[in-house]
């Protein structure tokens, strides 16, 4: 079954399968989530491009298309 040699592998995803989930259900929907990370990779993003030395022109043509 599966890929050959990978044997261990399906041995324990079949193990851990077999587990029931613990722990708390997230409840989110795609669309929630999408717009969660998205929002969380734009903060990820400014702030790196702020972190950066240089670039000074880049930084202030981004401040002012942002706003």
């Amino acid at each position: 079954m599966g890929i050959d040699g990978n044997e261990i592998t399906d041995q324990l995803g079949r193990q851990d399968s077999s587990h029931p989930l613990t722990g708390p259900a997230l409840g989110l929907t795609a669309k929630v989530a999408r717009v969660v990370i998205r929002g969380w990779k734009s903060r990820k993003h400014e702030e790196y491009q702020q972190s950066i030395c240089g670039q000074w022109q880049d930084k202030g043509f981004l401040k002012r298309a942002g706003e």
